[in-house]
């Protein structure tokens, strides 16, 4: 099974900063990913960051009318446990079904100070 706990304050500042209309939910996806402590909640074009303990290598993708959920109900306890096990994420108290991938694609981290030649030399690595 993978598991991340996450710090329940955290976590409910993390879902503020998740932007998604209810009506947009259903047709959107959500992944969340693990790497060096962090984790990342991605949901369309954004992607937001936080700070979590456990093992989880791979990504789940499932529908962000989870998180949509998650928001207006948050999950009691502390810390928040998401675990995803047959084929299904879950997120305190809500289950949903969702897909695994172990293979992640590497993130290429760009300093906003870097000149031309760092881009192009951290874009070919």
């Amino acid at each position: 099974m993978k598991r991340l706990e996450v710090d329940a304050k955290e976590f409910k500042a993390l879902m503020k900063r998740v932007s998604i209309s209810k009506r947009n939910s259903a047709h959107e996806l959500a992944t969340i990913t693990f790497r060096k402590g962090f984790g990342e909640l991605e949901v369309g074009a954004t992607t937001l960051t936080f700070h979590a303990d456990g093992e989880w290598k791979g990504q789940a993708t499932f529908t962000a009318a989870m998180l949509v959920a998650v928001r207006e109900y948050p999950p009691s306890g502390d810390p928040i446990v998401i675990e995803y096990a047959d084929e299904k994420i879950t997120i305190g108290n809500f289950k949903m079904g969702a897909s695994w991938h172990t293979a992640v694609a590497k993130r290429i981290v760009i300093p906003d100070e870097a000149d031309w030649p760092d881009v192009l030399l951290a874009t070919l690595l």
